[in-house]
């Protein structure tokens, strides 16, 4: 990976916690990327149960109070997007800047995982994949990053057009 650390030189991340040398953790992420996804988690557990109290009239009975429910479940949804933009504006975010451009760089090797993980069998799979120079993100984790931005930009464009819909008859 990189050049030995010399003895006593800071890792920067604090002894025995994730990340630390004396743990052999590793911390993938830095702070501003786990509150970024939290934050979305937090907001997209608000949406799955209030979505699901609007949908399901049994559990909005339990519930009651509709308009409310659903005026949550609106803001929530466009709150969403606030927490990966705010990340990404200030000069705390440069490792989610990073990640992002890793996330849309595509290399022969990831075209080879791909293939290895059409294959029948464990073993082949393990041993087509042996060696690669994948990085931070394989290509399954890159293809889901682009199915999710994907799928959260159509979910909030057609969220806009139910909740707005005079403009368009």
């Amino acid at each position: 990976m990189g050049a030995p650390r010399p003895a006593g030189a800071s890792t920067g991340v604090p002894p025995g916690g994730p990340g630390s040398p004396d743990t052999g953790w590793l911390a993938r992420f830095d702070g501003v990327e786990r509150a970024v996804h939290w934050a979305n988690a937090a907001l997209f557990a608000v949406l799955v149960v209030t979505g699901a109290a609007l949908y399901f009239e049994p559990l909005m009975a339990l519930i009651g109070r509709r308009e409310l429910v659903e005026r949550i479940h609106v803001y929530a949804g466009l709150a969403l997007p606030l927490p990966l933009i705010l990340a990404l504006c200030g000069s705390w975010g440069a490792a989610l800047r990073a990640d992002l451009s890793r996330l849309n760089r595509w290399s022969g090797a990831d075209r080879i995982w791909l293939r290895a993980s059409w294959r029948a069998s464990k073993m082949d799979r393990d041993a087509s994949r042996a060696g690669l120079q994948i990085g931070k993100f394989n290509a399954g984790q890159k293809l889901n990053a682009a199915f999710t931005a994907g799928g959260g930009l159509v979910m909030l464009a057609t969220g806009c057009l139910l909740r707005w819909y005079g403009p368009f008859p």
